[in-house]
C-alpha cells in the first residue's frame, strides 16, 4: 500500500509526488506557507496570482527561473521553492550549493 508521505534526507516528512499532483492552488499554498518559502505578504500575493496547482508545481518548479521569471518572485523565495520541489522529487543537490536541505520552521536550529 502506498503512503501519502515520504521521508526527506534530513528526516522530515514530505508529501509524495502523486499527492502533490492532485493539490489545488489553495492546498499547495498552504503547504508552501508551512515550509516558510514565501517570506512576506507581497510574495504570497504574487504566488496566488500565478494560480499554480500541484501538477504545475512539480512540472516546472525545480527550476529557479520558473519562479523568478515565470511568476515574478524574488530570487530568494524562487531558490527556496525550487529546492523544495527537488526534495519532493528526490533530486539531490549538485555540489555544495545546498548541503543542508530545507526544513519547516518548527525544526530550524535555535541559537
Amino acid at each position: 500500500m502506498a503512503t501519502d508521505i515520504q521521508v526527506a534526507a534530513h528526516g522530515e516528512q514530505l508529501p509524495t509526488i502523486p499527492v502533490v499532483k492532485e493539490w489545488t492552488e489553495v492546498e499547495l499554498l498552504s503547504f508552501i506557507l508551512k515550509w516558510n518559502r514565501l517570506k512576506n505578504d507581497k510574495n504570497c500575493e504574487t504566488f496566488k496570482n500565478a494560480e499554480i496547482k500541484g501538477s504545475n508545481f512539480l512540472a516546472g518548479g525545480d527550476d529557479i527561473s520558473f519562479w523568478h521569471d515565470g511568476c515574478g518572485l524574488p530570487f530568494g523565495p524562487s531558490y527556496g521553492l525550487a529546492q523544495l520541489v527537488k526534495e519532493i522529487k528526490g533530486i539531490k543537490p549538485q555540489g555544495n550549493v545546498d548541503a543542508h536541505p530545507s526544513r519547516p520552521p518548527s525544526n530550524q536550529l535555535t541559537r
